[in-house]
């Protein structure tokens, strides 16, 4: 057994049991499963645990068991984006708040940060997560800046990272692309000293990272984690997946359809629970996000498992007709076509008895060359797959719709961008 695995035997343990002691909603939950926390084996159970959806902790989670037990150690209550479902709260003690920064600070010492960094953190509204990465930075030594660029221009934002010599950007890539594309269409990137961009709450293409490097002049480090989770796992600076911060977190890969462990290697979805958090434990809490594990140890010295970089959610792969897409087979398309990536939404609609798919991108083109575009994708996404190209040619599926919009006119929700959004429903 190696010697995370032997800290993740002891603190599973304690997790269960002391979500079992500490919260009806949890003890109801394994009582139903027959799990004893006396009798719990920790990794050789673990498969025995039932999932936390985040369905079940919006809806059974009850906020006045947690105030009854913590109320004098309550420290913040946030919420998540709501990108993808109904906002739900997350709650915090001081110790809670502490070990985050603290599992984040550990990430950023990987990148490099280091007292002489000036890091700027524009990731859509200031909320719980914002805060938490001021914290960490401070305990780096670095300056941390928090810019709402829901509130400034994006050229003002280049702007005010030349005027503090910014070296780090924490943002989630809609607002990178935003940049990028500032660039590539003149502003002058004299006198930016960025050197690394941290991405994040967003799936991204690889040929997203190379834009970054030649339209910002910066590396590009993928980290992982959520405003329930806390700080999963990052990028070290060879980019070979995402180090897992095995201490602190337990993640497993299992079927999105069947719950059972996949493959080594195979894609599934992520279920992770924490060994940290102590106003609102996770025990195999289901992410939705799809990803798989990577085999033997990478070159660097981080030492811990590595996962690959998310390939998308596994609610938003897209079933239109009989057949179903992933959103970053059509961004590879869109990248193929534009020689960039740009932002994007794929809206799914019925009209007259037909499914049919709505690519808006956000480009600016000539009108002949916008024209060029819609023809050319539309016949790529035409033949994506066999079974879309029949279903098409059969007129189950209506061909798609390709639409070009001005930079800046899809709806963002606290910075990022919806990407399917389902009209049938």
């Amino acid at each position: 057994m190696s010697s995370y695995t032997q800290v993740q035997q002891d603190k599973l343990r304690r997790a269960v049991r002391d979500a079992y002691r500490n919260f009806r909603f949890y003890r109801d939950k394994l009582s139903r499963a027959g799990i004893e926390p006396a009798s719990f084996r920790g990794l050789r159970d673990l498969e025995q645990l039932p999932f936390t959806t985040k369905e079940e902790l919006q809806t059974h989670f009850a906020f006045a068991d947690l105030y009854q037990r913590l109320s004098h150690d309550l420290y913040y209550i946030g919420f998540t984006t709501g990108t993808t479902a109904v906002p739900m709260p997350v709650y915090c003690t001081y110790e809670d708040f502490d070990r985050w920064e603290q599992n984040l600070s550990k990430g950023f010492a990987i990148a490099g940060i280091n007292p002489s960094d000036v890091v700027q953190i524009s990731l859509g509204r200031c909320g719980i997560a914002c805060v938490v990465f001021i914290g960490a930075v401070r305990r780096t030594g670095a300056a941390a800046m928090p810019v709402d660029v829901d509130l400034m221009t994006s050229d003002a934002v280049l702007d005010r990272m030349k005027q503090f010599r910014v070296t780090f950007l924490l943002a989630f890539p809609s607002i990178t692309r935003e940049l990028c594309r500032l660039v590539e269409v003149g502003y002058s990137k004299e006198g930016l000293a960025l050197r690394t961009v941290f991405l994040m709450g967003e799936a991204w293409s690889e040929a997203f990272r190379e834009r970054v490097r030649l339209s910002l002049g910066a590396e590009v480090c993928d980290m992982y984690g959520s405003t329930e989770m806390g700080f999963v796992a990052m990028e070290c600076k060879l980019h070979r997946g995402l180090h897992i911060m095995a201490d602190q977190v337990l993640v497993e890969i299992v079927d999105p359809v069947t719950g059972q462990p996949v493959q080594q290697g195979a894609e599934g979805e992520l279920v992770v629970t924490t060994f940290w958090k102590e106003a609102l434990p996770l025990i195999r809490y289901r992410t939705g996000d799809i990803a798989s594990a990577i085999k033997g140890d990478c070159e660097c010295d981080v030492g811990t498992p590595r996962i690959s970089r998310i390939k998308g959610r596994a609610g938003d792969l897209i079933f239109i007709g009989s057949t179903k897409l992933h959103p970053l087979a059509i961004e590879a398309l869109v990248v193929d076509t534009l020689d960039k990536t740009c932002n994007y939404q794929i809206a799914l609609s019925r009209e007259r008895e037909q499914d049919m798919l709505t690519l808006v991108l956000e480009v600016d083109a000539p009108p002949k060359k916008a024209a060029a575009i819609q023809s050319r994708l539309a016949q790529e996404i035409s033949t994506l797959t066999d079974d879309l190209n029949a279903l098409i040619k059969a007129g189950i599926i209506a061909p798609p719709d390709i639409q070009l919009v001005p930079p800046g006119t899809l709806p963002r929700i606290g910075g990022k961008i919806r990407r399917i959004v389902d009209r049938r429903r």
